[in-house]
Order: structure tokens, then C-alpha cells, then sequence
């Protein structure tokens, strides 16, 4: 194809080739300026400025004319004598240069403007997407900054949880040491009392003493009696002296006898009054001390008791505050609302999630099942198996991949196939709505195993019942 014309001829040799007349009057033009040794170039090189452009017209290599027309008929660029030898106006068709270039700027522009209209659409549909992919960039970095700072929250939250559960494991140890020792006091006590009570003690010093005192009672009138008759006596013996001095020695001597023995008499009942008085004041101060010291246990047992209420008002209050701290993880965490975070150590990981489904019986309360993710279980096959109640071994299946073999200690459980629907329970009157796994009735025990596609049970769930 030829670069000036387009057109297109199959040629054996160079000679057959067209001339091209562009490249001939660049190489005639430069023939007068040689440029073959770098001394030449230097020494002229002052006169470079003074070369101007130069429009130089086609010739015809025949005649060595300008090109003026150009042949239709038969594709060439003739000059006068071309036209009047071999290309007259009967025969061929004649145009001008500026003709011809209009045709194939036309023809070009003809084929080049859906290429540019494609090309412009193509730019405006970049233009777009990369305004798009800037946005989306916006959109990930922010919520990759939220995220981060969501993760940052739930770090220093996690922290603040443990710190607390740490500190309320102390504090419940503490608690449980001063309870086993209030519940030591409080035995103690209690078999004090009960000791008290049931050995009659209290009954039997109380008889006692009002024994002593009716007894002290009839000393004390009996004693007054007897100084009643020892001051009558005494009278007697006076009105009998001074109205009988001549009396014989004889009689003063016997009179005198019987006086002493009266005073004898007199002086051993007043012993005996003061010795029952001694031991009616003693069983008295017995009896008070007595009384006071039960007065005293029963107030270090209602002691005992306001302690221990307020140790238990306390330790409801630490787990209100632990519920509500994990409330506010969940919150920060934006998990949804049936998921808790949960973190035993030496039970689970410390990032391990216990996510919990709520089961509903007929006319019973609800219960609540737990599940406790071991290990990284991202891309791990999840089967769940529920025993349904006290009828059997009943299960029901729950999938989210293949099925596999489901057993815990001692047992071994059954698998249901999964046929792109809910499994079928194995248990009679019991119903579940596809996709819906909360309203299973009687759960009581679960089970569960996490395989992956090479079926190693690396990793599982830990499920129990609440």
C-alpha cells in the first residue's frame, strides 16, 4: 500500500515501486547543503537562523513538472503533459490536490469521528468511574477509621471488663471468706441459743430462785416471829425483876439460863436469814448476767445478718454493673442483639464470641442456649444438633454445609442429610419454620461439632443449656 496515495499494488521488485515525489525534492533540496564532516556543520551553523521554509511543488518525474491534477481513473498524480499525452479528459477523470485532500479528510473524518465519539464516551465513563472509585476510597478510609476506632472501644472496653471481673472475683472471694466465716459465727451462735433453749437452764436457775426467795420469805417471817416472841420474853424478864428482887438465888439462876438460850436462838435464825439473803442476791446477779448475755448473741446475730445482706446487695450491684458494661460492648460493638461477648479463661479464647439462640417450650419458661466458639472457625463447616427432651434420642439438625457425624461423651448421634431445606426432625408434633431455629420445644441438651473439608474436627462449639 502506498503511504501517499493508499493504494494498494503488488510489485516484484524496487524498480516497480511508484516514486514517492516528497522524499525526491527533500533529497534535491538538500543537495546543495552538505552536511557530511562535523567541521562543516560547526562553520555554518551560525547561518541556521537564516534557512526559512520553503513550500516545494511536486514534479513529474517524466517531464519534470508540477503535479497539478491527479488521475481518478487511473490513481496517479499527473502534470500538463501527462494530461494531454496520456490522460485526456474523455478518458480519465481529473481532480486537484486541494479536491483530493478534501476527499480523504472527509473520508477520514468519516471513519474517525465514531472512533473519537467512542474515545470521548470511553474518557467520560473513566471520568465517572474514577470519580466513583474516589468516593468508595472516601467511603472505605472513613469506615475503616470507624471501624478502628470501633475496634480501639471494644479493646479498652474488654479490658475494663476483665479488670472488673477480676476485681469481682477478689471481691467474691473476699465475699465467700467472710460468709464461711459469718456462717461459722452464725452456727455457733445458733447452737448457743439452741443450747440455751433446750438445756433449761434460764427455766431451771428462774424455779430456783423463786424457790430461794419463798424460802427466804418464810425465814424472814419466821425470824421476825421469833423476835417478836425474844422482845416479849425480854419484857417479861424485866417486869419479872423489878417486881420479884427477893426471889432465891436459885430462881435468878434459871431465869438468867433461859435468857441466853433465848439470845442463842435468836442469833443463829439471824444467821440463817443472812445466808438465805447471800444466795437469793447471788442467783439474782446469775440470772441478770445470764439475761444479758442472750440479749448480747441475739444482737451479734442480727449483726451477722445486716452484714450479709449488704454483702449480697453489694455483689448484686457488681453484677449490674458487669451486665451493663457488657450491654455497652455490644453497643459499641454494633452486634446484633441476640449476640454476647463472653471471656473464660481456659474455656475459650480471649477474642472468642458466644453467640446464644433463646428456645421456647409450651407453657414452660424459656431457656437459653449458649455456644462457645473454639479456635478459628471462619471457614469451617457449622452443624448443630439439639436433643429434644426427655422421649429419646430425638435430634434435630441445624447445617451450614455438608452434614457430618455428631456425637458427644458416651453417645453417639445421628446425622441428617441436608437437602438444601430444613432438616426434618426426628421428634413427632414438633414444628420449625424454615430459616426460623428459635421455637424448638423441650431442648435439653446440645451437642455440636465443627468440621472442616478435610473433615478434621480441630475445631468446635462448646454448647450448654441455661
Amino acid at each position: 500500500m502506498c503511504p501517499t496515495c493508499r493504494e494498494e499494488f503488488t510489485a516484484n521488485n524496487v524498480e516497480e515501486f511508484k516514486i514517492n515525489f516528497a522524499l525526491e525534492s527533500l533529497g534535491t533540496s538538500k543537495e546543495d547543503k552538505p552536511y557530511d564532516c562535523e567541521d562543516q556543520l560547526l562553520a555554518n551553523g551560525h547561518k541556521s537562523p537564516e534557512n526559512t521554509k520553503t513550500e516545494n511543488l511536486l514534479e513529474c518525474a517524466e517531464h519534470e513538472l508540477p503535479v497539478i491534477h491527479r488521475c481518478s481513473t487511473h490513481k496517479a498524480w499527473v502534470c500538463q503533459k501527462c494530461i494531454k499525452r496520456d490522460h485526456s479528459s474523455e478518458t480519465c477523470k481529473m481532480i486537484t490536490i486541494s479536491e483530493e485532500l478534501n476527499i480523504k479528510k472527509s473520508s477520514q473524518l468519516s471513519q474517525s469521528q465514531p472512533l473519537l465519539n467512542k474515545f470521548e464516551e470511553t474518557c467520560k465513563r473513566s471520568d465517572n468511574c474514577r470519580k466513583h472509585f474516589k468516593k468508595l476510597m472516601e467511603e472505605h478510609s472513613e469506615k475503616i477509621l470507624r471501624y478502628e476506632t470501633i475496634t480501639k472501644n471494644s479493646q479498652e472496653y474488654i479490658q475494663r471488663i476483665e479488670t472488673l471481673k477480676n476485681q469481682m472475683e477478689k471481691k467474691y472471694a473476699l465475699f465467700d471468706k467472710k460468709l464461711e466465716i459469718l456462717e461459722g459465727k452464725r452456727s455457733f451462735y445458733d447452737k448457743s441459743v439452741e443450747n440455751l433453749k433446750s438445756s433449761e437452764t434460764i427455766k431451771g436457775v428462774s424455779r430456783y430462785l423463786d424457790e430461794v426467795q419463798n424460802e427466804a420469805e418464810k425465814v424472814q417471817l419466821i425470824s421476825q416471829e421469833i423476835e417478836s416472841e425474844i422482845k416479849l420474853m425480854l419484857e417479861e424478864i424485866k417486869e419479872s425483876r423489878e417486881s420479884s428482887i427477893e426471889h432465891s438465888f436459885g430462881t435468878q439462876e434459871s431465869s438468867v439460863s433461859s435468857t441466853v438460850r433465848l439470845w442463842s436462838a435468836a442469833i443463829i435464825f439471824a444467821g440463817l436469814a443472812l445466808v438465805y439473803g447471800c444466795s437469793v442476791s447471788y442467783m439474782q446477779r446469775e440470772k441478770t448476767s445470764l439475761e444479758e448475755r442472750l440479749h448480747e448473741i441475739e444482737d451479734n446475730l442480727l449483726e451477722e445478718k445486716q452484714i450479709k445482706d449488704e454483702i449480697w446487695r453489694q455483689k448484686t450491684s457488681l453484677e449490674k454493673r458487669l451486665h451493663q458494661l457488657e450491654d455497652n460492648l455490644l453497643k459499641e460493638k454494633k452486634i446484633k442483639k441476640d449476640i454476647m461477648a463472653l471471656f473464660e479463661n481456659g474455656h475459650v479464647q480471649t477474642d472468642g464470641i458466644i453467640t446464644y439462640m433463646d428456645f421456647a417450650w409450651p407453657n414452660q419458661e424459656r431457656r437459653r442456649v449458649h455456644m462457645k466458639m473454639i479456635g478459628n472457625t471462619a471457614r469451617a463447616r457449622q452443624h448443630l444438633l439439639l436433643c429434644t427432651g426427655p422421649l429419646g434420642h430425638s435430634y434435630i439438625g441445624i447445617y451450614f454445609g455438608i452434614p457430618a457425624m455428631q456425637s458427644k461423651p458416651g453417645e453417639k448421634l445421628r446425622s441428617i442429610a441436608y437437602d438444601g431445606n430444613m432438616a426434618a426432625p426426628l421428634l413427632k408434633d414438633v414444628t420449625i419454620n424454615d430459616g426460623d431455629h428459635r421455637h424448638i420445644p423441650k431442648a435439653s441438651l446440645v451437642s455440636s461439632a465443627i468440621t472442616y473439608e478435610n473433615d478434621s474436627p480441630n475445631n468446635g462449639f462448646f454448647f450448654g443449656v441455661s
